[in-house]
This record gives structure tokens, C-alpha cells and sequence, in this order.
């Protein structure tokens, strides 16, 4: 997540917790805090969380979420069988993407279709 995506991310934390106040250096650390985390996936971790319970949301909050959001993906989705005649170095790699582009929301088909 870059600069600008957190600044959005915090507005629309903002809009569902009306008492949040935005500081100096907010946007800055939650970017920090968010680096690795796609804007997609913070989005639909804060509608969860303002839905939970619409109090203050922390990165923390987002993260955890976020992680849960993931899991639950793979969770349901089905691993794939790799191609044949990968090496066992390529299975890995095959593996390790095939995860990430579920864990991303990448239908099943889609990500087979990318990655081979």
C-alpha cells in the first residue's frame, strides 16, 4: 500500500467511525504499518470491521483482518494440481504463486490460466 492508497483507506475508516480524528503523521503510519497489504483487501477489511463494531479501527485492526479475509480464501478454495514435469524448485515457485493468487481472490481458473 503506498501513501495515497492509505490516505484513502483512512477516509473511509473516518466515514464508518465518525469519532475517529485523522493527526499529522496518520497517513504516513498506516502506510508503514500497511506496506505489504493490497488496497482491495484493507477496503473490505474495514467494512467487515466498521460492520463488526464501529469503534476505532487501528492498522493493527486492518492487518489482522486482512490475514483472515486471506485465509478464509484459501480455506475454501481447493489447491490446484500443479502442471506435470515441473522439478521439485518449480513446484515450489508454481505452489508458493498458485497461494498468493488465491489468497489474492484470483478465481481458481483465472490463476491457472496466468500461471501456466
Amino acid at each position: 500500500m503506498n501513501l495515497r492508497e492509505a490516505t484513502s483507506l483512512i477516509v473511509m475508516v473516518r466515514a464508518g467511525c465518525p469519532g475517529m480524528e485523522i493527526v499529522e503523521g496518520m497517513p504516513e503510519m498506516w502506510q508503514a504499518v500497511l506496506d505489504d497489504v493490497r488496497l482491495v483487501d484493507a477496503q473490505q477489511a474495514v467494512v467487515a470491521l466498521v460492520r463488526a463494531s464501529p469503534r476505532w479501527i487501528a492498522p493493527a485492526d486492518v492487518r489482522g483482518e486482512v490475514r483472515r479475509i486471506r485465509d478464509d480464501r484459501l480455506d475454501r478454495t481447493p489447491m490446484p494440481t500443479p502442471p506435470l514435469g515441473l522439478d521439485p524448485a518449480q513446484g515450489v515457485v508454481w505452489r508458493r504463486d498458485m497461494l498468493r493468487r488465491i489468497a489474492d481472490g484470483e478465481p481458481v481458473r483465472a490463476a491457472l490460466g496466468a500461471s501456466s
